[in-house]
């Protein structure tokens, strides 16, 4: 997968990596439209098909997915529809615009569905993968468990 290029298009320009920042911003906008296709394909008027979010991060990866969730949410954050919850999420995420464009970059891989079915989706993507991140961690610890001190000092 192609790593996210999180730089400007003035600074990929002036160290030479001008080709990394378009592919980057390419597959971003790609990962919207898959985004948008997901959302579309698995709304049926009222709820969201529970898997809907995987065969975005299975095409785009999971850092991806989640840095074009972040970035619409930062470009949207007036609009009420979105969970205040989410968009305290996304604040986390650094996603510099380009002063050369007004950042206008950043517009092209803003996902375009509803808000209200998107950040459902924002929601239930970041609960299902928060569940795999704890049952990864409680696997590790059964598989790992931490070596304690006896309670008893041993006797000679």
């Amino acid at each position: 997968m192609t790593p996210i290029y999180t730089e400007t298009a003035a600074y990929a320009k002036s160290v030479g990596e001008l080709d990394l920042y378009r592919v980057s911003l390419h597959e971003n906008k790609n990962c919207k439209n898959a985004i948008d296709k997901a959302i579309s394909e698995n709304f049926d008027g009222f709820r969201l098909k529970k898997d809907c979010y995987k065969p975005v991060i299975e095409q785009f990866g999971q850092e991806r997915m989640l840095y074009v969730l972040a970035n619409t949410l930062q470009l949207r954050g007036w609009d009420g529809r979105f969970s205040r919850d989410n968009k305290a999420w996304a604040e986390h995420f650094s996603i510099p615009g380009d002063p050369a464009t007004g950042g206008e970059h950043r517009f092209l891989f803003q996902c375009e569905s509803h808000p209200t079915v998107l950040d459902g989706f924002i929601s239930l993507t970041r609960r299902e993968l928060e569940k795999q991140k704890s049952s990864v961690l409680r696997t590790e610890k059964c598989r790992f468990p931490i070596q304690r001190a006896s309670a008893e000092p041993e006797r000679d």
